[in-house]
């Protein structure tokens, strides 16, 4: 499985570890200052600046699509924290009578288990288990939430996402191209009815319970749903729609779970963004899980296609990551394999003993143990990265979208 490129224990610089140490504290006790990002830019020379989708947001943290974010509340709570984006909660394609193939998806199970995970690696973790799958409204409700949570995102220089599973075919089913054209254009139009500076973004939604679909048995009907449907959305919501989709992780190996991202990665002018990858299933319990299996998992399988996702992002496609983002540090892994931003889930939902910060929503103190904790937050891992000459200073500014780029001319410069 995955190589960690980063040590265990950060040894930075002591009067950097000792500025951090102290904000660490100190917000942790009176809240986050007023522009956060530009009190780190002046004091640490660091810039957070990510994109997600295309679009330049403030740091690379973000809300990934599921329970928590799911109504407006939530939405308004990320906004308060200051996350960079927000993909909403799933929806499940339908048509015009709202007839939708994958019904069984709609589950209104919203109840969460946060709780400790052991990986196969002896390493201790957290995950969420949860039985529910897609949003469990109306189609209508979902475009409503969908342009309120647009609006006050677009009002806050926050990009919020919507996102949808489209009907999955088996073998030999044709999709059911009447639910894509329904869906798409709903979006897009809800979207058009509330258009603001920020741009439509849509995420095309592989669940990791579609491995438990019949079509998920056959290796070409799965490579045929990666290829068909990012196509079938795109003659739909057109050009000016930002097209992400994320990947589920396949429970038929990392082989084949390379040969989705390399035909994603190669062969896609549809797909403007590619979330990797979504969380890992137990087949037998029915249950998807996280914690360290999950990103030992995803950072083997990107770092195997490295010079593939050096390629893609060439020509405009990003990666979003996705799985056990618990710190900063794990953000750094992710951008060392090419990803622009962070989706993350649990992390925003541990017991609130888990962060120091004692005021504000979660989303907030998550946010604060992102980027300060001393030991593994964001600012000392890019600290960490700086000494060690995987990352260097560019007009005096260590700028975190430089990560990818400085790490791989790091590495060819080595290899000579």
């Amino acid at each position: 499985m995955a190589v960690y490129l980063l040590p265990e224990t950060l040894d930075v610089d002591s009067d950097f570890m000792k500025m951090v140490s102290e904000d660490y504290e100190r917000f942790g006790d009176e809240g986050m200052p007023f522009m956060l990002e530009e009190y780190i830019l002046q004091k640490f020379r660091i810039d957070l600046s990510a994109t997600f989708a295309g679009v330049k947001i403030k740091n690379p943290f973000g809300k990934a699509s599921g329970q928590l974010s799911m109504n407006i509340k939530q939405v308004k709570d990320d906004i308060t924290a200051g996350i960079g984006f927000v993909v909403l909660k799933t929806v499940i394609a339908q048509d015009e009578a709202g007839s939708s193939a994958m019904e069984e998806w709609k589950v209104s199970r919203p109840r969460m288990k946060v709780e400790r995970i052991r990986s196969r690696s002896g390493r201790e973790g957290w995950s969420v288990t949860w039985k529910g799958r897609g949003w469990d409204k109306s189609f209508e409700e979902y475009l409503e939430f969908y342009k309120e949570a647009y609006s006050l995102g677009n009002a806050n220089g926050i990009p919020v996402a919507a996102s949808s599973q489209f009907h999955l075919p088996e073998v030999d089913e044709e999709f059911r191209r009447e639910e894509y054209q329904y869906t798409g254009q709903q979006i897009v139009n809800a979207y058009l009815s509330v258009k603001g500076n920020l741009p439509c973004i849509l995420e095309i939604d592989f669940s990791p319970t579609v491995n438990l679909n019949p079509g998920a048995e056959d290796e070409k009907n799965v490579l045929r749903w990666f290829r068909e449907v990012p196509r079938l959305i795109r003659k739909v919501v057109g050009k000016q729609t930002i097209l992400g989709v994320k990947i589920f992780n396949t429970i038929r190996g990392s082989e084949f779970q390379k040969k989705i991202l390399k035909e994603l990665l190669n062969s896609h002018d549809e797909i403007d963004y590619l979330t990797c990858f979504n969380r890992l299933l137990d087949k037998e319990k029915g249950m998807t899980y996280g914690g360290y299996d999950l990103s030992d998992t995803n950072l083997y399988i990107l770092d195997s296609l490295k010079n593939e996702i050096l390629k893609a992002r060439e020509r405009g496609l990003t990666i979003s990551a996705t799985g056990n983002i618990c710190s900063g540090k794990m953000m750094i892994e992710y951008a060392l394999r090419g990803a622009t931003n962070g989706q993350c889930h649990t992390f925003f939902q541990l017991p609130l003993e888990e962060y120091r910060m004692k005021r504000g929503n979660r989303s907030e103190r998550a946010l604060h143990k992102l980027l300060f904790h001393p030991e593994e937050g964001l600012l000392v891992a890019m600290k960490w990265l700086e000494e060690k000459g995987y990352l260097f200073r560019v007009d005096d500014l260590l700028r975190f979208l430089d990560i990818f780029d400085h790490s791989i001319e790091r590495s060819c410069s080595d290899d000579n």
